[in-house]
């Protein structure tokens, strides 16, 4: 198993908790930022793990404010590998500087996503419809013990680099703005979902 992130305590059990740290950061063109997003959920790593690659957690629709509900577009399962294949569009506000070079109706992308179970991780990329040279995004999610193993820490790290002149500061906040709220909409879902797998 790869090494782990060490533990953050959350602060009461089953409480969740969000704690981005972001390095390597520039404002400059391009904006290339190293992202490591926490968040802890109400139940043990391996039966959250399992949830998270279970598309049933897509039925739920969550209220976030950045980001809409995906789609599934492909489901494969193997023994304890699950592949997914998501579309999400973005839906939050833009600034009229950003609107003068993004169309917001084109700011979707396609999530690729292996879920390995057995190793408590996943793998993910993210892949623009429109604007292929300008978004780049993959990285990786780890489910470790939190509270002696009832809850879990679910950390999604890796890298996000954006090429628009000017505003690429602003999608980059918007972008990982709305995947911070995604994934704290979500924990009280995954681990209603996880508490009967």
């Amino acid at each position: 198993m790869p090494a782990r992130s060490p533990p953050v305590a959350a602060s009461a059990a089953g409480a969740t908790r969000t704690g981005p740290v972001e390095v390597g950061r520039s404002d400059a063109y391009p904006v290339d930022v190293h992202f490591r997003i926490e968040q802890a959920v109400a139940a043990p790593p391996d039966r959250v793990v399992a949830a998270f690659g279970d598309p049933e957690r897509f039925d739920v629709e969550h209220q976030v404010p950045e980001v809409g509900a995906p789609r599934i577009l492909q489901h494969r399962s193997r023994k304890s590998t699950v592949e997914l294949r998501l579309r999400y569009h973005y839906i939050g506000s833009l600034s009229p500087a950003a609107r003068r070079v993004l169309d917001p109706d084109k700011l979707t992308w396609v999530q690729e996503l292996t879920v390995r179970a057995a190793e408590r991780r996943a793998e993910f990329r993210m892949v623009p419809d429109h604007y292929p040279d300008r978004l780049r995004c993959h990285g990786q999610f780890l489910f470790d013990e939190l509270d002696g193993g009832a809850s879990t820490l679910q950390v999604m790290q890796g890298e996000l680099v954006v090429s628009f002149p000017l505003v690429g500061p602003v999608v980059e906040r918007g972008l990982l703005s709305g995947v911070r709220r995604y994934l704290a909409a979500e924990a009280p879902a995954l681990a209603k979902l996880a508490g009967t797998a």
